[in-house]
């Protein structure tokens, strides 16, 4: 971590020891295993407390009774429990908590830097750790050691449920308010001066002696209440000029004395109560129709049902059965959510924002926008808004659901207290038929649901809302479950709208109930695309200069770029960089031919930038072609991108295309721990189980020519260097530069062991977008320091020439005062906006750079300066921006190691 330089401005970084770096290096990838083993045995835990309620429902089966199936279904409940048990004893060494225990041993032999969490601990760990770490360094570290978090792990979202019209305004409005009431001697004995005599039923004088309230209620307060409600039976409709007496003052006090707490709590407690409408739970149920991954019908084995279009995955209506005019399965789905009226105030907080935000828009815009945020404050209409998720309808796809159960009578640490789900209610089957293995004792059970992947229709086929007073209000029924034009009016979003069968039609056709019925249900029906059952997320990180497993230990030190491409569009060739900004030398088309010209500079060129080179030299004599094609796809990749950076403008020369950062990455689409199973035995206590879903194939696609703020130009696959995967492809492409094809080259698996390597080109002051629909986008960046630095090192060459002229006297000043006096070589040079132009006669003779100045455009012919036919090459130093690191921009042509 750097401080502040002499200026106030940023210091750069340290430099780290490379003993401080190979130890940090080793702490990440601790803390990374630490991490993976603590999901791993949590995924453990909560399939532990799944089957302790799979145990428990069957033991209650077999206790109940076996349902169709008689005493033959109860024994077999029975059975299934037992079978269950033995997972539950830690010493057997077969057992599911066998292995939570030896996992758990596992984690404890951890360093304590990556395991502890008490603060005290955690500062404890650090102190040890940095005592170890300077005995080994002989020195203090470098820096201050700071833990910054990896991407999460995302859940899908379930779906939301937007109502309107409810009644919830109170909802809004609802506050604690104060409770009105009096004390035991403060009862009504009169109205309008006289006592009523009260009726007095039997038993009344001996209600006190009754078992629980002897003791506990008031002596003769009973009595007093009895008079009061014969008192105000007698007089049901008060005027302001009766008056009221009550038990602890003998004066007597006008009804209308609402100052009086005593007279107010009376007045509200005998005004006419209407019970408030008080919306508190939406019960909903919903039939689920799965759409699976690939296609169903014979013939059509290997071909998928979802097809990515690059932004989303698309569904055409087939596929999802075996054949035509074939039921669809579904399963029904149900819950009961609390209501909250968070939707109208997240909604006209979005609004006001956009409206302060879009200052300068049409005057029409703005209007509509005011007319909305008026609507939302109206308190009649406006806030009659209430919406909440569907929650636990992914988990009850996968046989389990969210609720409300005893804790596990098990061995301290087994189950984790913070896992709700519980497998659903089963029953064993409705048939008195056994089943084909009938000594099994799971197949007498209905199957749950197992949906390993949600991806399917759903139809709501019930929503009801709950008061507070335990009124309801059924706001769609089943009753239309055959009759769509029954149901309440319903709109959807466009992110659960189905496609279209004919793309480009707009009918949102593609249903699982399109045939089915003779009812059109195609407005009824919401889709769900592809999500996974489980945490996931999509890995993409920059692999460290020089290998092809490890990211960078601090990518501040620019270990992420392997190198740099500049196009040079005036001599059709590209100019390559070492990862620091030192130039190695220029790839050109010279009459025809690939030429290659080196810098000089005794560097090694990164691996990954001699493929890249060594990819269009292998075109033979299509390499030039091959070269113009890249030019041509960095050109058009430069017109979609607005990198936000003020310093990452326009190239100071139009003759330059943006320099490129070679940049080695890896993909990885990753879960969070082992699998979501089905709810049975064997799959719950299998080793490595992987269902279906962990086993499809997932296209990638990288970059985006929709957003500015994505700087990829394209990228090469693995270790191919010959085939350029561009993002804004030419029209000729010269058997080099090929289109991404919806990222269906870059396939990966749900799995933390399988990756793809790619190596790109890209703008280095924007993001690179990796997307794959079914997890968030994920963003790659480089740090803004090291490319900085490099940019400001870099220099660029453009042959000239021949060029006639001839040496004039230049005088060079330096804060105003003349210092030296030397030559320059006249010629028109292009305005810059920083930079130090010069001349070399080759790439590889630049140590004696002669200095040039643009020409005033007047002819010198004088003996004492000679005119000279020059050919050679016109020099830039610092063209791309100011270096920041003044120390290493001197004329040594070396690099960093």
């Amino acid at each position: 971590m750097s401080g502040q330089s002499d200026q106030g401005e940023p210091a750069p970084p340290p430099d780290v020891p490379r003993a401080q770096a190979d130890w940090l290096k080793t702490l990440n990838a601790d803390q990374e295993a630490y991490d993976t083993k603590l999901r791993e045995l949590t995924r453990l835990q909560e399939r532990l407390r799944t089957l302790w309620g799979y145990r428990e429902h069957a033991a209650y089966l077999g206790a109940k009774g076996g349902g169709a199936f008689g005493s033959t279904g109860s024994k077999k409940m029975k059975a299934l429990a037992e079978k269950i048990s033995p997972h539950f004893d830690p010493a057997r060494s077969d057992s599911l908590a066998e292995r939570i225990e030896r996992a758990q041993d596992v984690l404890r032999e951890c360093r304590a830097l990556v395991r502890e969490t008490d603060p005290e601990r955690i500062e404890r760990a650090i102190t040890d750790e940095l005592r170890g770490l300077e005995e080994l360094l002989g020195h203090e570290p470098v820096g201050v050691l700071t833990r910054f978090p990896r991407e999460p792990f995302h859940r899908p979202t379930e779906p939301v449920v937007l109502l309107r019209g409810a009644g919830t305004r109170r909802l809004l409005e609802d506050r604690p308010g104060e409770l009105t009431c009096r004390g035991g001697g403060q009862t009504v004995t009169k109205m309008d001066g006289a006592a009523s005599a009260p009726v007095v039923p039997d038993g009344f004088a001996t209600i006190l002696d009754r078992p629980g309230w002897k003791g506990v209620f008031p002596t003769d307060l009973h009595k007093a209440l009895l008079a009061e409600f014969t008192a105000l039976d007698d007089h049901r409709s008060p005027q302001d000029t009766t008056t009221v007496s009550f038990a602890d003052e003998a004066t007597a006090v006008p009804w209308s004395t609402t100052s009086d707490p005593r007279v107010a709590a009376l007045r509200f407690q005998t005004e006419w109560w209407r019970q408030p409408w008080t919306p508190l739970y939406l019960c909903w149920s919903a039939d689920y129709y799965p759409v699976p991954y690939e296609d169903r019908r014979p013939g059509h084995e290997g071909e998928r049902n979802w097809v990515f279009d690059g932004r989303r995955y698309l569904w055409r209506g087939e596929g999802h059965v075996a054949k035509k005019g074939d039921p669809p399965p579904f399963h029904t789905v149900n819950g009961r959510i609390l209501l909250s009226p968070h939707a109208v105030h997240n909604l006209a907080d979005r609004y006001r924002h956009l409206k302060d935000a879009a200052r300068g828009q049409d005057p029409a815009f703005l209007e509509f926008v005011s007319k909305i945020l008026e609507n939302f404050n109206d308190a009649e209409k406006g806030t009659d808004l209430v919406s909440q998720a569907l929650d636990g309808f992914s988990a009850q796809l996968t046989g389990r659901e969210s609720l409300l159960r005893p804790t596990p009578e098990l061995k301290k640490g087994l189950v984790s207290p913070d896992y709700a789900y519980e497998p659903r209610l089963f029953y064993t089957g409705s048939k008195p038929k056994a089943p084909k293995d009938p000594d099994d004792p799971e197949n007498w059970i209905r199957p749950l649901p197992a949906e390993g992947l949600r991806a399917g229709q759903f139809v709501i086929s019930r929503l009801m809302i709950i008061d507070r007073y335990g009124r309801a209000c059924a706001v769609d029924t089943e009753d239309g479950r055959d009759r769509p034009d029954l149901k309440v009016e319903l709109t959807r979003s466009a992110t659960v709208t189905p496609d279209d069968r004919t793309p480009g039609s707009g009918k949102a056709d593609a249903t699982v109930l399109s045939g089915r019925t003779n009812k059109d249900w195609s407005t009824r029906v919401m889709q769900l695309r592809p999500r996974f059952p489980q945490p996931a997320r999509l890995r993409f990180e920059a692999l460290s200069r020089g290998s092809e497993t490890e990211p960078p230990v601090r990518p501040v030190d620019g270990d992420q770029i392997r190198g740099w491409v500049v196009p040079d569009h005036l001599d059709q060739g590209v100019l390559c960089y070492t990862h620091d900004g030192v130039l190695l030398g220029e790839l050109r088309d010279a009459d025809g031919d690939l030429v290659w010209e080196d810098a000089g500079s005794g560097l090694t060129p990164d691996p990954e930038l001699v493929g890249f080179l060594d990819g269009i030299k292998r075109k033979g004599r299509k390499g030039p072609a091959a070269l113009a094609a890249f030019l041509q796809a960095e050109e058009l990749a430069r017109l979609t991108t607005s990198p936000d950076r003020t310093a990452a403008g326009p190239p100071t020369l139009r003759l330059l295309g943006r320099p490129m950062a070679l940049v080695r990455a890896r993909l990885t689409l990753e879960p969070d721990a082992g699998a979501i199973v089905p709810v049975k035995l064997d799959r719950l206590t299998a080793i490595d189980p992987r269902p279906a879903y962990m086993d499809h194939t997932w296209p990638v696609l990288l970059g985006s020519d929709a957003a500015f703020g994505d700087g990829l130009v394209g990228y090469f696959q693995e270790k191919e260097y010959d085939t350029f995967y561009a993002v804004s492809p030419p029209e000729e492409r010269g058997g080099y530069v090929a289109d991404r094809n919806l990222g269906s080259r870059l396939r990966l698996r749900l799995n933390r062991e399988e990756s793809v390597k790619v190596s790109m080109l890209l703008d280095p002051w924007a993001s690179v977008h990796a997307t794959t629909h079914v997890v968030p986008t994920s963003r790659l960046r480089l740090e803004p320091e090291a490319v900085a630095d490099a940019l400001g090192r870099m220099e660029a060459l453009f042959h000239v020439g021949p060029s006639l002229g001839g040496k004039r006297p230049v005088t060079v000043e330096h804060g105003g005062t003349v210092t030296a006096e030397t030559t320059a070589f006249p010629m028109p040079l292009p305005k810059v906006e920083h930079g130090t132009w010069s001349w070399v006669p080759a790439i590889n003779d630049r140590a004696n750079p002669v200095p040039v100045r643009d020409d005033d455009g007047t002819a010198r012919l004088t003996p004492e300066a000679p005119v000279h036919l020059r050919t050679g090459l016109l020099r830039l130093r610092q063209g791309f921006g100011p270096t920041r690191r003044t120390s290493d921009t001197n004329d040594q042509e070396g690099g960093r190691s």
